[in-house]
């Protein structure tokens, strides 16, 4: 039927968003802005009980500064989520449209969202390709506080049929850290020979440096196997355990036509290595007592969960718009049971620790209906950068089938490590470690740095060597200001009538 497709653009663009819809539609290319978003204590309170989620963070008390669970995100992103699907290249049938999957991320150096946040949201496609079972669609928000992004949102939407136009699909990707450290001087020359690689000094000596490539590359496609174009850009720095951090030594530029995938990327798979590396259990913790599974029983109306986070699907909200669209009834929304089921993980694994929930992504591999049981069981699988990771899995109590996959990054409980100050208790003591830890070696070059540049002498030494002796020379500003400190030192003697009648010098 002709202009099908566009009525139904039409009529979800006014379900979803307020206003008509646009004269002209925006590009797959564009960048979203959805700007002024007022975080209130209503609207927090609101979501955290529709959701059931029982965190003290999210509580309403008098006096208190109240702190958005991470699922709040959809309210906050959720136009600029959805406005992306409708830009003019995506001719397709939003009746057909699949919630795939969905991700929150808290960036390393944000904290949860709060009340009285003023929130802009920035959001692109980062891909589209062509699956088995239909065109997969990529979303990508960043949600901003004062100019500094505080969470990261991802979807991922399938528009259910067949489909050929290989030539309009493209994906975009932040390619993961990598870390390269040649260790002779043909593996440096074998770096510079890249055309690739543009270093900013070339007198630099590479050897036995750690670099790290910070890129990301655009992959237009010609069809399933091969790419029009291939674009790889970004920048190599060395990374450094002493003050002062890493540095840029470098930047990437690659530009291809007609190839099957970035040399640049291949390269480094083969050569380099992951700066976060996963560190996975050979047999995964269960985080519940015995292991047991928890039961959830999904609400029997989405009219609630439909009215706090803006999503009036009619396939969640009208039954006979659900049966027009073939399916089994109403849609439990796939965000909700994926609050539901963060939520509960949340609360067994670090209920107490505001902020300490750093991500979860999940799939929804089957639907959820209004009144359903829900079994979900999550385990302590692996570490990441000094996170847990925990999966989880949600199934459908009757069906036996799973609805619901997730994996979420947890920071652990504190941890504090008690010493006697009586120093080293043997020879060489951590420095093991040193050699195996980058971390550990930071601190350990730290504290050298400093008690050399002031005292003329390094921590490392003494434990290595175990000195019977050190003569200390206090050098620089500080240690001259130290010394001189020790030697004003007095000492004051009160008599038996309390006053004083003596001064010494020690």
């Amino acid at each position: 039927m002709e202009g099908r497709n566009q009525r139904v653009k039409d009529f979800y663009y006014r379900v979803w968003f307020a206003g008509e819809p646009p004269e002209t539609w925006p590009s797959v290319h564009d960048t979203f802005r959805e700007s002024q978003f007022e975080v209130t204590a209503d609207s927090i309170a609101e979501f955290a009980h529709c959701v059931q989620n029982a965190s003290d963070a999210a509580s309403k008390r008098r006096g208190k500064r109240m702190a958005a669970p991470l699922d709040f995100g959809v309210v906050i992103g959720w136009e600029a989520l959805m406005k992306p699907l409708f830009s003019r290249e995506l001719d397709v049938d939003l009746l057909t449209l699949v919630h795939l999957t969905n991700g929150f991320r808290i960036p390393a150096d944000a904290d949860p969202i709060q009340a009285g946040y003023a929130l802009e949201t920035k959001s692109r496609i980062q891909a589209i390709t062509i699956e088995e079972t239909g065109k997969l669609v990529e979303v990508r928000a960043d949600v901003y506080h004062e100019n500094k992004v505080v969470l990261e949102l991802s979807s991922q939407f399938l528009y259910r049929g067949h489909h050929t136009d290989w030539e309009n699909m493209f994906r975009k990707v932040d390619e993961e850290e990598m870390e390269l450290c040649p260790r002779s001087p043909m593996e440096v020359a074998i770096l510079n020979s890249k055309s690739w690689f543009q270093p900013l000094d070339r007198s630099l000596d590479l050897e036995n440096q750690t670099l790290v490539f910070v890129l990301r590359s655009t992959y237009q496609y010609a069809s399933k196997d091969t790419f029009k174009t291939v674009t790889t850009v970004g920048e190599v720095r060395v990374n450094s355990s002493l003050p002062g951090g890493s540095r840029p030594i470098a930047t990437v530029d690659y530009h291809a036509v007609t190839c099957r995938g970035s040399p640049v990327m291949d390269y480094l798979k083969r050569h380099g290595s992951p700066v976060q590396k996963r560190a996975m259990f050979d047999q995964p913790s269960p985080l519940t007592n015995d292991g047991e599974s928890l039961i959830l029983t999904m609400p029997h109306s989405n009219e609630a969960y439909a009215h706090v986070s803006w999503d009036f699907n009619p396939i969640h909200v009208s039954a006979s718009l659900s049966r027009y669209a073939d399916l089994p009834g109403l849609i439990t929304h796939g965000m909700y049971t994926s609050a539901r089921v963060r939520g509960l993980v949340e609360h067994y694994t670090c209920a107490s620790t505001i902020g300490a929930f750093r991500s979860f992504h999940c799939s929804f591999t089957s639907m959820v209906l209004p009144g359903d049981k829900i079994e979900v069981v999550f385990q302590h699988i692996g570490m990441l950068a000094g996170r847990k990771i925990v999966s989880v899995e949600a199934k459908h109590v009757g069906r036996g089938e799973t609805v619901l996959r997730g994996e979420a990054e947890i920071e652990p409980e504190e941890t504090a490590f008690l010493f006697t100050g009586q120093g080293s208790q043997q020879k060489g003591m951590g420095m093991q470690l040193y050699t195996q830890s980058k971390a550990a070696q930071q601190v350990w070059d730290y504290a050298d740095a400093y008690f050399s540049d002031n005292y003329g002498f390094r921590i490392t030494d003494i434990v290595r060597n175990d000195p019977k002796e050190l003569t200390v020379y206090f050098g620089g500003p500080q240690g001259r200001h130290i010394r001189d400190q020790y030697r004003s030192m007095t000492r004051e003697s009160i008599g038996p009538l309390s006053r004083r009648n003596s001064r010494q010098w020690s």
